[in-house]
C-alpha cells in the first residue's frame, strides 16, 4: 500500500517528545506542522523542529521478498514479483514440484552399447569389443601395445576384446614378459654351473669336465699317470700322454724299473718283471741277491723231496709219505690206523698207501660208514626188515627179518608147518594152514586139538600130571575136566602157559619160556638173570672221533668192584651208594679223547683251540675247526702251522720305492728317507 501523505499530528512547538513507532509500506510527502519533512536526508534538524533519525529508508517503491519468506520446492529457481514469486525448474529437472530429473537417455545415440542417464547428461556403456563415446568404434587391445616389445614380434586381436602376444623364443607369459629360465631343468651335469640367458643357458663346468653340458670328462681327470708322472690331453680329448720321471716306464708310469739299482752280487742276472725284481744265480749260490752258497745244487734229497739251503747247511721237505734227513724212510700209515669199526689197516709198501679192510656190514675209505642192509628189502613173505644199527641189534653187523605168524628163517623165507609138532590128539589128522592148522578128529573126541576124550577120565585126557574129575551132565553123557598143576592150562592142561608174556628182561635180552618160569638169553655185552649186568660198556664202540674207550666200572672205588666183580654193575651201583667216600659214575666206562681235537663224554664236542692264547704266534689270527685249528698268519711276516717261522722278505724284491731301505723285516715296515725328512710308511 503507497501513502500519498503522512501527517503527525498533536505535537506542538517548543514541546521537546520523541515519536517511535515503525512503518512497512511505502511512503511520500511526510509533513509536520505543516512543514515537510525532509526524511530522505541523513539525520537532520529541518526547520520544522523535527530531528528525523532514518532507519533502512530506500527511496523508491519496494515491495516484500516474496522468495525468502516462501521459496520454492524441489530443484525450482523462485522469481520474485510485486508481492508475489514465480517459481520455474532448473535445467534438467520437471514436475510439479522439479524433483523428477529428465530422462537424458530419451533419443539417445549410443551405437553399440547401453544408454546410462546421469543428470543433464548421458553415458554409453559400450557393448564387449567397442569403444567411442557413443561406442561406434571397434576396440582393438593392441593398439596400446600390450606385449612387451623386447619379448614378443607381434600382438593380434581376438575379438571381441582380447588379444594374444607372439612371444620371441626365450620369453613366455601373456604379455611375453618373462624370460623363460632354461637352467630350471638342471642341463648342466658333473657339478657345472648355470647361467640363465635370453633363449639359451650357458653351463660353467667343473676343472674334470668340459663341453656344452660338462659331460665330456677330460681324460686327464682322473690322474691316469702314476708316480708323478705329468698328464697331456690330445687336442680332441681322445687320448692323453704321461711323461714320466726317471725309473719309471709305461703308459701310466706304473712300473719300476727295479734294475736301476740292483743289488745283485756273484755274476746273477737282474731280471725285471711287473712287481720288482729278482737275481738269476750263477750255477752254485742261491738268495735274493745270489749272496749264499747253494748246498741244495747236489740235490742231496731222495723221493722227490724239496731241498732248502739252511745256514751251512740244507733241509730236505719230505712228502707225505717220506721221512728223514734225506726223506729215505717210509712212512707206514697204518701204525697210527686210520680205519674204523674193527677194520683192518693194510699198507702196501710199493705205492706207500694203506687201504681199510672192512668188517662185515661197513664200508668206506676208512670203513667208518654202516650198510644199510635193509635196502632193497631181503626179507620176505612182508616180514619187517631191521637194520643192524636200529636197538636192539646195533651191536651187530647185518640185519633182522622180523617175520609175520607162520613164518620162519633168516630171511622169512621158510612157512612154519604147524603140523610138525603134531599139535593134534588122539591120532587126529593135522591140516596144515598159513600160520595155522586144523585137527580132524577121530569119534569120541572134540576140541581145537581134539584133546576132549568123550569117554571120560576112563582114556586118561588130562595132560602134563593133571587131575581128572568126571561127572555126568544132564543128559547123562559122560564128560570130565582137568585141573591142571602150576604152568599149564587148557582143557587137558596141555597148554604152557607163556611165562614171557610179563618178562623182565631188560638191554633187549630175549625171554625164553619155560615150565612156570623163563629165562632171558642175553645180548653180547651184556649178563645176569634178566641181563641187567653189562659186561663190557666199550663194545658199542660210544667214543666218538677216534676216542679209546676204557672200562672203569660203575664205582670209582676199586673195593666195591673186587667184592662185586667187574660186570656186575647192579651190585656196583647199589654198594657203591652205601659206601662212604665212593661216587657212583654216570657210565661204566670213560672216553680218552687225547690227540682227537673233541671232548666231552664221548668225545663229541668240538674243542676250540683258539681259545687258548699265544696258540698262533707273532700276531697271527687263529681259526677254529673240526677238531683241529689253523693260523693265518697274512700280515704277520711270518709262517708255518702256527706262524712261527719268521718270512725272509728279502729274499724277493724290495718292496720299498723310490731308494727306501727296508727295516724291520717281520712287520714290513719301510723308512723312506725324502728331502730330509724321515718318514714312515706300511706296506700294507
Amino acid at each position: 500500500m503507497c501513502l500519498s501523505s503522512f501527517i503527525i499530528p498533536g505535537y506542538f512547538s517548543g514541546v521537546s517528545s520523541l515519536m517511535i513507532g515503525l512503518m512497512k509500506g511505502c511512503i511520500r510527502n511526510i509533513t509536520f506542522n505543516n512543514y515537510n519533512i525532509p526524511y530522505l536526508d541523513d539525520d537532520t534538524t529541518n526547520s520544522s523542529g523535527v530531528t528525523i533519525y532514518r532507519n533502512t529508508v530506500k527511496a523508491g517503491c519496494h515491495g516484500d521478498n516474496i522468495c525468502d519468506l516462501d521459496p520454492c520446492k524441489g530443484h525450482a529457481e523462485c522469481h520474485d514479483l510485486w508481492n508475489l514469486r514465480e517459481c520455474t525448474c532448473l535445467p534438467g529437472w520437471e514436475g510439479f514440484d522439479c524433483l523428477k530429473s529428465i530422462d537424458d537417455c530419451v533419443g539417445h545415440q549410443c551405437v553399440f552399447g547401453t544408454c546410462v542417464d546421469w543428470h543433464i547428461n548421458y553415458t554409453c556403456q559400450c557393448d564387449l569389443g567397442y569403444r567411442g563415446l557413443l561406442c561406434d568404434q571397434i576396440y582393438n587391445p593392441c593398439d596400446v601395445n600390450p606385449c612387451l616389445m623386447e619379448g614378443s614380434v607381434n600382438c593380434s586381436l581376438v575379438f571381441p576384446a582380447e588379444y594374444k602376444c607372439l612371444c620371441k623364443a626365450g620369453w613366455s607369459g601373456k604379455n611375453c614378459s618373462q624370460d623363460v629360465n632354461e637352467c630350471e631343468s638342471s642341463p648342466c651335469l658333473n657339478g657345472g654351473t648355470c647361467t640363465d640367458m635370453v633363449d639359451g643357458y650357458k653351463c660353467i663346468c667343473t676343472r674334470d669336465y668340459f663341453g656344452e653340458w660338462c659331460d665330456q670328462v677330460n681324460v686327464c681327470s682322473s690322474q691316469p699317470c702314476f708316480n708323478g708322472g705329468t698328464c697331456t690331453a690330445n687336442d680332441l680329448n681322445t687320448h692323453f700322454t704321461c711323461k714320466c720321471l726317471p725309473q719309471y716306464s709305461g703308459n701310466n708310469c706304473e712300473t719300476y724299473d727295479f734294475c736301476y739299482n740292483n743289488a745283485c752280487i756273484n755274476n746273477a742276472t737282474c731280471v725285471f718283471n711287473s712287481s720288482g725284481y729278482s737275481c738269476k744265480c750263477a750255477s752254485g749260490f742261491f738268495g735274493v741277491h745270489c749272496e749264499f752258497v747253494d748246498f741244495c745244487a747236489s740235490t742231496p734229497c731222495a723221493n722227490n723231496g724239496f731241498c732248502r739251503n739252511v745256514l751251512e747247511t740244507f733241509q730236505c721237505d719230505c712228502g707225505v709219505h717220506f721221512s728223514g734227513k734225506t726223506c729215505e724212510s717210509v712212512i707206514n700209515h697204518c701204525d697210527k690206523n686210520p680205519c674204523k669199526n674193527g677194520a683192518d689197516c693194510l699198507f702196501n709198501e710199493t705205492e706207500h698207501t694203506y687201504s681199510c679192510q672192512c668188517a662185515e656190514g661197513f664200508f668206506g675209505l676208512h670203513c667208518d660208514k654202516d650198510i644199510n642192509e635193509c635196502l632193497p628189502n631181503p626179507c620176505q613173505n612182508g616180514a619187517t626188515c631191521i637194520e643192524s644199527n636200529l636197538t636192539p641189534w646195533k651191536f651187530f653187523p647185518g640185519y633182522h627179518c622180523e617175520c609175520l605168524t607162520g613164518y620162519q628163517g633168516d630171511k622169512c623165507e621158510i612157512e612154519v608147518n604147524e603140523c610138525s609138532s603134531t599139535p593134534c590128539q588122539n591120532n587126529a589128522t593135522c591140516h596144515d594152514l598159513i600160520g595155522s592148522y586144523q585137527c580132524e578128529c577121530l569119534q569120541h573126541f572134540s576140541g581145537v586139538n581134539c584133546q576132549t576124550d568123550l569117554r571120560g577120565c576112563s582114556s586118561n585126557p588130562c595132560q602134563n600130571n593133571a587131575q581128572c574129575v568126571q561127572s555126568l551132565t544132564a543128559d547123562q553123557q559122560l564128560t570130565y575136566r582137568c585141573i591142571c598143576v602150576e604152568g599149564f592150562m587148557g582143557d587137558l592142561c596141555a597148554v604152557n602157559i607163556d611165562d614171557c608174556a610179563n618178562h623182565q628182561c631188560v638191554n633187549s635180552g630175549v625171554c625164553v619160556d619155560g615150565i612156570n618160569s623163563y629165562t632171558c638169553t642175553c645180548l653180547p655185552g651184556y649178563s645176569g638173570i634178566y641181563c641187567e649186568t653189562q659186561i663190557d660198556a666199550c663194545f658199542s664202540q660210544p667214543c666218538k672221533h677216534g676216542g679209546k674207550c676204557l672200562y672203569q666200572g660203575l664205582c670209582s672205588c676199586d673195593e666195591v668192584a673186587q667184592i662185586c666183580g667187574w660186570q656186575n654193575e647192579t651190585c656196583e651201583e647199589e654198594l657203591c651208594k652205601q659206601t662212604k667216600g665212593c661216587e657212583v659214575y654216570m657210565a661204566s666206562y670213560s672216553c680218552d679223547c687225547a690227540n682227537t681235537g673233541f671232548d666231552g663224554a664221548v668225545c663229541s664236542d668240538d674243542i676250540d683251540e683258539c681259545v687258548n692264547t699265544g696258540v698262533c704266534e707273532h700276531g697271527g689270527i687263529c681259526v677254529n675247526t673240526q677238531g683241529n685249528y689253523t693260523c693265518n698268519c697274512q700280515h704277520t711276516g711270518f709262517k708255518g702251522d702256527r706262524c712261527e717261522r719268521d718270512i725272509d722278505e728279502c729274499a724277493g724284491p724290495n718292496p720299498c720305492f723310490n731308494g727306501g731301505e727296508m727295516l724291520l723285516y717281520s712287520s714290513r715296515i719301510c723308512y723312506c728317507c725324502t728331502i730330509c725328512t724321515q718318514r714312515k710308511f706300511e706296506l700294507f
